[in-house]
């Protein structure tokens, strides 16, 4: 291919032959690589706090680890500095811990062991420290090699969790709960925590924090693997519905958007029509985490979002 080092965007579409026509595959529809000046971006730094999907998984080996997620393609398309502590399996909610031969064990709902994203990620950051699991999950710096950084060095936090809540059967709790084991307490201390720090950047004359809510993606998959349960429709075990936390989500957005400090925005993960009930079993590894291809579609979706809704506003 010659010709296209100028081109605004770099289109990829899969074909095959089939009884002698060219058959185009509808998931592999506009996969962009836009040519923006990393430079003009640079000044745009996003903090991502979520699971497993914002993480990347099931990509990782050493050399996948980082690349095939949201943030790592934004990052590739606009330029921007971003730091991805999200941990797999992760809640927005905490059950709180025990100490076991001098050893942190944290209070399960289930058999499952899970990382708190309140105690275990957005504590630690927003006091320098290093984030849970960053040894295995290679995240103590962010995309500049920097470590220790803390959420006022953001101008940007994205919220991308809460569906292991639903796996979880967090309880809801109270729009103004300060109660971090359920759901509205838990995402109440962490937006608590981003408060403080816009605070203080605007005290230093920065800007103030803008924060992404990102909505839970469509899956297919619950308790049993082998089993197709739509979340948005199967009950987990305190029967809730995956809508149910997106309700409280959409609520706590309208509520801190009345911050003096922050202004939020709604990523709608379904308007892309990227992952559905339809699609789920073909553009998912497993019913809920995605293939390498539709982690580059989700970030080009994204990358525009923050383009048209987030950057200039």
């Amino acid at each position: 291919v010659s010709g296209i080092e100028n081109s605004a965007y770099y289109a990829v579409q899969a074909y095959s032959t089939k009884n002698g026509e060219k058959v185009f595959s509808d998931f592999d529809k506009g996969f962009t690589l836009k040519n923006f000046d990393p430079i003009e971006f640079a000044n745009q730094r996003i903090l991502y706090f979520g699971d497993s999907i914002t993480h990347g998984s099931p990509y990782d080996s050493a050399t996948t680890q980082h690349v095939f997620s949201i943030p790592y393609r934004v990052a590739q398309l606009l330029g921007c500095v971003y730091y991805n502590p999200s941990i797999p399996g992760s809640t927005y909610h905490d059950l709180g811990y025990y100490e076991e031969n001098g050893t942190i064990v944290n209070i399960e709902n289930t058999n499952y062991y899970r990382y708190r994203i309140t105690r275990e990620v957005v504590e630690p950051i927003s006091e320098g420290r290093y984030p849970g699991n960053c040894e295995y999950l290679n995240t103590k710096a962010n995309s500049e090699g920097i470590e220790n950084t803390t959420i006022e060095d953001y101008n940007i936090v994205v919220l991308a969790a809460g569906t292991n809540d639903y796996l979880d059967n967090t309880v809801l709790g109270e729009k103004d709960s300060d109660d971090n084991s359920t759901f509205n307490g838990a995402l109440n201390y962490i937006l608590g925590k981003i408060e403080e720090a816009s605070q203080n950047r605007v005290a230093e004359g920065k800007d103030p924090i803008k924060v992404v809510f990102v909505d839970l993606y469509y899956s297919d998959r619950t308790y049993n693997y082998k089993e197709l349960n739509n979340r948005d429709t199967t009950p987990n075990q305190i029967g809730l519905k995956l809508t149910d936390y997106q309700r409280e989500l959409d609520d706590q957005l309208s509520k801190w958007n009345e911050s003096e400090y922050l202004s939020c925005y709604n990523f709608n993960t379904r308007d892309y029509e990227i992952v559905n009930q339809q699609k789920c079993p073909y553009v998912s590894t497993d019913n809920l985490h995605f293939s390498k291809f539709t982690y580059g579609q989700y970030g080009n979706a994204f990358a525009q979002f923050l383009l048209d809704e987030v950057f200039y506003a």
